[in-house]
């Protein structure tokens, strides 16, 4: 649709009379240009995807580039109250988490191991970071 609305721009008719020849010869010839134009903006339009675009990036190196997350982490509050070898019971299923409670307070916590059901007691294996691994006792 493109192509025709090109192609129709560039002439004063739609369709050319058999009684004028020349309509047709400037039909066929506003046709090669139209195509001729679509297939270089095509080539223009894949060089640019393969040698152009990908260069772009290395000519402004920003401080993004070098960004990691490898020393992030986030400190929780509630694990900083637990210690290994705390005692307590599931409140729910620790599949592998869930929730535990110690001395009436509730903690998010992660089974080492199998699934433990609720009610069962467990003890505080380790805490890294912000994460409680639990055992069945």
């Amino acid at each position: 649709m493109i192509a025709a609305g090109f192609l129709l721009s560039l002439q004063d008719f739609v369709i050319p009379d058999p009684s004028l020849p020349w309509e047709m010869d400037l039909m066929v010839t506003n046709g090669i240009r139209v195509v001729g134009a679509m297939l270089a903006s095509l080539l223009l339009s894949l060089f640019s995807l393969r040698y152009i675009l990908p260069n772009i990036s290395s000519a402004h190196r920003g401080p993004y580039l070098h960004a990691t997350l490898e020393k992030s982490h986030a400190y929780s509050t509630e694990t900083a109250q637990i210690e290994p070898g705390a005692e307590g019971t599931a409140k729910t299923f620790l599949r592998p988490s869930g929730k535990m409670q110690i001395d009436n307070e509730l903690y998010d916590v992660i089974a080492d191991g199998d699934y433990i059901a609720k009610g069962t007691p467990i003890v505080v294996h380790k805490v890294t970071r912000n994460r409680i691994v639990v055992r069945a006792r």
